[in-house]
């Protein structure tokens, strides 16, 4: 049986371009430890040890099918950007004695972790991410985080839907208890 963390890798090995997916893998395996066992969000989705990974592999498959649906062939541009749409909780949260998992004051948290994310991953990897992988992260909330800004463009469009319907399933998921 495959794990949740090779099924991810696995996806990321799909990418053709090799800059970015070398940049991806570095990344990723730097912070495998936080990203296996934190949560995606700690009030509302997936809200338990490993639901970050969870979250990101069900966004990553979304993502690909609705690009297949509507016949969008940029599939490193949509791996990527689903693979780091959320990378930036990794700097949100922080474990402590009294809670398990709470929001972090780490110094180098610079805002929402849709920003934080982005400057994050260009700043450790030296890589910088194509400008639609970029603003589709910025994107994937649909204009309703700090950042205010919304879809730009298909790939945008794409991973806010699979962002929204992953949550929206995981949520409704939890409250049915499957």
């Amino acid at each position: 049986m495959t794990s949740r963390w090779d099924q991810l890798i696995t996806y990321v090995e799909k990418i053709q371009d090799s800059a970015l997916k070398d940049a991806i893998l570095r990344f990723l395996y730097i912070y495998r430890d936080q990203i296996e066992t934190w949560p995606a969000s700690l009030r509302h989705h997936c809200n338990y040890p490993g639901g970050l990974l969870e979250h990101t592999i069900h966004v990553v498959e979304l993502a690909l099918k609705i690009a297949d649906l509507i016949g969008y062939k940029r599939r490193d541009e949509v791996i990527a950007s689903a693979v780091l749409h959320d990378i930036g909780k990794v700097l949100d949260y922080v474990e402590n004695l009294d809670d398990p998992v709470g929001f972090s004051d780490n110094p180098d948290k610079w805002g929402p972790h849709e920003v934080t994310g982005i400057q994050w991953f260009q700043n450790v990897t030296g890589y910088v991410l194509p400008l639609r992988v970029a603003r589709a992260i910025l994107g994937h909330m649909g204009g309703w985080s700090r950042s205010s800004v919304y879809p730009e463009d298909l790939l945008g469009a794409i991973l806010h839907a699979a962002d929204l319907l992953a949550s929206r399933l995981e949520e409704a998921r939890k409250k049915e208890g499957g």
